[in-house]
């Protein structure tokens, strides 16, 4: 029987037959196929989810290239719109500094026909005080010569006054 057994385990069949029956164990064990199972949804749940957000890509390219479409007609558009809206500001601002100008111009003619009139003024009234200072140093000098000419001078007022009616 020794003899038996030994050839039994020299065997190739026979290792072939243990290892299976071990393999057997070891899958009841651990529970290969529900593993496998697990890993079969998991990896058609990965399918699923990745042909969905392929379909979410896709759309969102198709999204792109439509709002890109015409994307070279709206920046020549929104140029033109700029170039009108700077060339209206700048025909706005140089209209303000043109009014600015004449109103400073005008405000200037204004304070120099003031200035003009002050010094007039201020002549005209240092000439008068000097024309006034002169002919009464005249007259000074006159009454001084010739005093009778001053009484007659008083005489002529008093008659001017008495014909004054009041």
């Amino acid at each position: 029987m020794a003899e038996f057994w030994d050839l039994i385990v020299r065997s190739n069949t026979f290792n072939f037959i243990v290892l299976l029956v071990i393999l057997a164990i070891i899958y009841q064990k651990l529970n290969i196929s529900s593993a496998i199972e697990k890993m079969k949804t998991e990896i058609a749940q990965f399918i699923e989810n990745s042909k969905k957000e392929r379909e979410v890509s896709e759309k969102h390219l198709t999204d792109t290239k439509k709002s890109v479409e015409h994307l070279d007609e709206e920046i020549k558009e929104t140029l033109e719109k700029s170039k009108v809206l700077a060339q209206n500001v700048f025909d706005e601002i140089q209209s303000m500094a043109q009014k600015s100008v004449e109103k400073i111009e005008a405000n200037v003619d204004k304070i120099i026909d003031n200035e003009t009139r002050k010094i007039n003024t201020k002549l005209s009234q240092t000439t008068a005080g000097s024309a006034v200072d002169l002919a009464t140093a005249r007259l000074k000098e006159m009454f001084e010569k010739n005093p009778e000419l001053h009484e007659k001078h008083i005489n002529d007022a008093i008659e001017t006054l008495d014909r004054i009616k009041l």
